[in-house]
């Protein structure tokens, strides 16, 4: 919304918006992406949650390798739940 509002290319899009947060790690234990996530769509109003889209990418550094190979990132999924 604000300065922006008007910065589209369609009429039908004026107002709306994505708002991505890059997440590099966290600062304690207990801190994932979705609840930062969830805590910015919190703090919207209801209008706004309307209109803007909260999605927090996490581009953390992968920990150690689990069984598989794949890096363990279980304490935070980039699809969390409660976008709107």
């Amino acid at each position: 919304v604000g300065k922006y509002a008007n910065r589209s290319a369609s009429e039908a899009t004026v107002g709306y918006g994505v708002y991505i947060v890059l997440w590099f790690g966290r600062r304690t234990p207990q801190e994932r992406p979705c609840d930062f996530q969830r805590e910015l769509v919190r703090r919207l109003s209801a209008e706004e949650r309307a209109k803007v889209r909260v999605h927090v990418l996490d581009v953390s550094a992968p920990s150690e390798p689990v069984a598989g190979g794949r890096p363990d990132r279980s304490f935070g999924d980039a699809r969390c739940s409660g976008n709107s």
